[in-house]
């Protein structure tokens, strides 16, 4: 009943006076006097999903779990540690969530053969009549915002925010680091599911960068013009200073059989959406063309397109395997190609940024400033052009390419802590490199600070604390 400072500050963000009925009346006062803003303890989705990840393990791969669950329905013991988890009765697991829920080795089953419909339907009808989400579904639709979300067990996050999806939001859910948002998207077996690292972002001059993060992120943004996403990313994709969404959706070109446009034309347009054009196409973001056949791997494409022209004339649209560089499977209706890179700069943008690259000190740092400069006008960007985002006035944050969408922290203090010595860390690691004049000053300033991030979207911020983080 007692809370730190900290846990105040971190409160107040995010929760208010607690609505769920089954908070005492102590409790409630002790919490309306440190909290503002709507509430949400949804007690009833805690106790229904929890038994189902744990005991069935629907999402997860060690069977541990399942042997526990199977144990307490023989009437074996089961650990102290374990005991919470299965609270209901084998009667009332049977009349809240069917045969599934009374007979774990049937679910085991289900999910051996591949046959999560039956899994997925139970846990998506207990998240329908959970006792919070009526409430949550107001406040995100009345825009009482931010809240967080109490006492929601780990198994039972990825439903509740594929639930949320099904509102019509894309739901931002955010994670530490890329790996654990990764693994959070590895998990996860909705088909809605995006996967968006953050922008690899070098603190110092570089002449050459892969672009394999680049196209991974261009293929996330091209999927965000659906609704109702869930994307996973890290603290570092959502707090990264991008540029204005309509430029780069502009861009996207739609190509189809019997459509009129000359070969030569059609590689000069590509190549002015980033593509580099080489010989032979084995990677996202190249292009190539000889004779009446040009081929072109976006980033968002499984497999590289060749497109066969008659005349002027499109002809046939196809895969082909990068390996081998033979073509496979029938002709394609059409196909739509993102530029290869996320950032799009207006006329004005690259002035402003050359300008930015001309005015600075030193031997090492003008050289690569005029060849940087080179780049931009001559093909519209350069190696590690990422970085110098922090150098326009306005930026745009990832949430502005979803249109209506919701953030989840999984523990916001825990995330904001764990980032801020993270910038710390490259802080201390960009003050050498300046010493050295070997960056310009503005890499390390393409992020905001949790608390920037917070100020200009806390109507859209929800947070799930952890259980251990609530007592």
């Amino acid at each position: 009943g007692r809370f730190s400072q900290k846990r105040k500050k971190f409160f107040s963000l995010f929760i208010s006076s607690p609505a769920d009925a089954g908070a005492s009346a102590k409790k409630q006062r002790l919490l309306q006097k440190s909290l503002k803003g709507p509430a949400f303890l949804p007690r009833n989705l805690q106790e229904s999903l929890y038994f189902l990840h744990t005991s069935h393990r629907i999402e997860g791969k060690k069977k541990g779990a399942v042997l526990a669950a199977r144990q307490t329905a023989a009437g074996g013991g089961e650990s102290p540690g374990t005991a919470h988890r299965h609270a209901f009765s084998q009667k009332r697991r049977r009349a809240q969530f069917g045969d599934l829920g009374g007979h774990p080795e049937k679910c085991r089953q289900d999910k051996a053969g591949g046959k999560y419909k039956t899994a997925v339907k139970c846990i998506l009808d207990s998240l329908e009549t959970a006792g919070g989400m009526a409430r949550l579904e107001e406040i995100v639709r009345g825009g009482q915002m931010p809240c967080s979300l109490l006492r929601v067990a780990p198994g039972a996050r990825t439903h509740l925010f594929y639930a949320l999806t099904r509102m019509g939001q894309t739901v931002f859910v955010v994670s530490a680091t890329d790996y654990d948002a990764k693994q959070q998207f590895d998990r996860c077996y909705y088909g809605n599911k995006v996967y968006l690292p953050s922008a690899h972002v070098e603190l110092r001059l570089v002449e050459a960068k892969s672009g394999e993060a680049a196209a991974e992120r261009v293929a996330a943004l091209a999927q965000l013009r659906e609704k109702g996403r869930l994307v996973f990313l890290s603290m570092d994709a959502l707090l990264y200073k991008m540029r204005a969404p309509e430029p780069f959706y502009e861009k996207f070109l739609t190509l189809r059989p019997e459509m009129v446009i000359p070969p030569q034309k059609l590689m000069e347009t590509l190549i002015g959406l980033g593509y580099e054009r080489t010989a032979l196409v084995e990677t996202p973001g190249f292009c190539s063309g000889r004779g009446e056949i040009l081929e072109v791997y976006p980033p968002d494409a499984p497999h590289p397109y060749r497109i066969t022209f008659f005349d002027d004339e499109i002809e046939t649209i196809r895969f082909f395997d990068e390996d081998s560089q033979r073509s496979f499977g029938d002709s394609l209706s059409d196909i739509t190609i993102p530029p290869a890179g996320e950032i799009c700069l207006s006329e004005e943008e690259k002035q402003e940024l050359c300008g930015y690259l001309k005015r600075t000190s030193g031997e090492k740092r003008e050289e690569a400033g005029a060849r940087m400069a080179y780049d931009l006008r001559e093909n519209g960007s350069f190696p590690n052009i990422e970085a110098y985002t922090g150098v326009f006035q306005k930026t745009w944050n990832i949430l502005d390419y979803a249109g209506e969408s919701l953030v989840v922290f999984q523990e916001y203090h825990r995330l904001a802590a764990d980032q801020e010595k993270r910038e710390e860390a490259r802080a201390s690691r960009f003050s050498e490199v300046m010493e050295q004049e070997d960056a310009f000053g503005c890499e390390i300033a393409c992020r905001l600070s949790p608390e920037e991030f917070l100020d200009a979207f806390a109507e859209r911020a929800l947070d799930v604390p952890g259980l251990s983080e609530e007592k």
